[in-house]
């Protein structure tokens, strides 16, 4: 059953691919679950396409797809390489345990596919590396300041969710990339990855170990052995989902200076999931039956996980197909106790556009657990999106596809920030 959902999900990812080429847009969402549908209607999907090909060069067509195993977005992946005349990309297809479609990203391919070219400015230039835990090899860049008369300053980037490159790309946007470039740009080392669940969409994902906190806590041992890097101060800034988890990579990296958290969430994977869906379901003002039996379904799921973590035996499916390993390895996680457990300084960015992850709430929960301490520091965008990018209001899901960069103001609180924290003790 999982080789026949697996091939499926490949037909349907080449179907959507087709389609689009075919400047068939409306067919390429046939098989979008209802969040996709809303997140990401015909004509959307269509500027998405017409942006790749002006950026990339001409469609050229694409080689055989491969089956991966999903994440906490979907159990089945379809990668599907990609000839632009100017550029090679991976269609990622993501399909649930319904054969639904529901993510679909363009993103580069990996390092070891497309090796990344060194750029050279006035104020840094990139390297390109490998990174990963034993066993693994994820394509880095390194970003190193020309600023820097002595050892400077590194921090160690970590995306979010899902197969992500190490620029973070959405779409017409590369968060990652922009956060980089602008530390850099302000004296600091830089190092961002490709996720593994990206670079090695074949390898099983047990729990958020593999996922995330092996391949980071290597990540970050180099980092702190390059030359030019202050031991001292090496720093770990996760955006999202890799925000959640900077904590617990930074009880695995002994030395941690600090931590810079953009949008992380305190609310479990699967509410902050079932938010979201109500969230896109009602955004038109009417909730049609489709979009009635995903949050039903979701709804669903939730009870199986929380009579699963009660200890009690479940049948039938957990939310995002992630099997049980996955979710007993997060329970009891909590960011907030793990960060102030650390005793390093925080510094905390939310975005007030942000419907993944609402500021106000997460805001309020970090600066309750770190109530009497002094270590954190929190700030609110109150007119940027998920991204940190502007966004509009009420927020719009297809804004954040569209090209953008990170607010500079963001960049530069951030670097300020670590410029003030001390270095760490021998």
């Amino acid at each position: 059953m999982a080789d026949d959902a697996a091939s499926a999900c490949i037909a349907k990812g080449n179907a959507l691919v087709a389609a689009l080429a075919a400047g068939d847009a409306s067919k390429a969402t046939v098989d979008f679950d209802a969040t996709m549908r809303a997140a990401l209607p015909p004509e959307t999907l269509a500027a998405v396409w017409v942006a790749t090909v002006a950026k990339s060069g001409a469609y050229e067509g694409g080689d055989t797809a491969v089956a991966a195993r999903g994440n906490e977005t979907a159990p089945h992946l379809a990668v599907i390489p990609l000839r632009f005349a100017h550029a090679a990309l991976n269609a990622v297809v993501a399909c649930d345990a319904a054969g639904a479609v529901a993510g679909f990203h363009l993103v580069p391919r990996p390092a070891a596919q497309s090796p990344p070219v060194a750029l050279e400015s006035g104020a840094f230039s990139t390297e390109a590396l490998t990174v990963g835990a034993e066993g693994v090899q994820l394509g880095a860049t390194l970003y190193r300041p020309r600023t820097a008369s002595a050892a400077a300053p590194a921090v160690l980037l970590l995306a979010g969710s899902g197969p992500q490159d190490r620029n973070s790309t959405l779409g017409a946007t590369k968060p990652l990339r922009d956060l980089a470039e602008g530390l850099a740009k302000q004296g600091i080392v830089v190092l961002t990855y490709d996720k593994r669940t990206l670079a090695h969409p074949d390898r099983a994902i047990a729990t958020v170990n593999d996922e995330v906190i092996d391949d980071a806590a290597a990540a970050l041992h180099q980092l702190a052995s390059l030359p030019g890097v202050d031991k001292k101060r090496v720093f770990v800034l996760g955006h999202s989902w890799g925000g959640t988890l900077a904590p617990r990579v930074a009880t695995r990296a002994h030395g941690v200076a600090g931590l810079v958290l953009l949008a992380a969430s305190v609310e479990p994977l699967e509410e902050a999931y079932r938010r979201q869906l109500r969230f896109l379901a009602e955004r038109d003002g009417q909730v049609d039956d489709s979009e009635l039996a995903e949050l039903a379904k979701a709804d669903a799921e939730a009870r199986r996980l929380d009579d699963l973590r009660h200890g009690k035996a479940v049948e039938g499916r957990l939310p995002f197909g992630i099997p049980a390993a996955y979710w007993q390895d997060l329970a009891g996680y909590d960011p907030v106790a793990v960060a102030r457990s650390l005793g390093v300084p925080v510094l905390a960015l939310w975005a007030g556009r942000d419907y993944q992850v609402p500021a106000e709430p997460a805001r309020d929960r970090w600066v309750q657990g770190f109530s009497g301490r002094t270590e954190l520091a929190v700030h609110v965008y109150p007119t940027l999106g998920h991204t940190f990018m502007p966004m509009s209001d009420p927020p719009e899901p297809a804004r954040l596809l569209e090209a953008g960069h990170v607010e500079p103001e963001v960049v530069l609180r951030v670097a300020q920030w670590i410029s003030r924290v001390k270095p760490t003790s021998p």
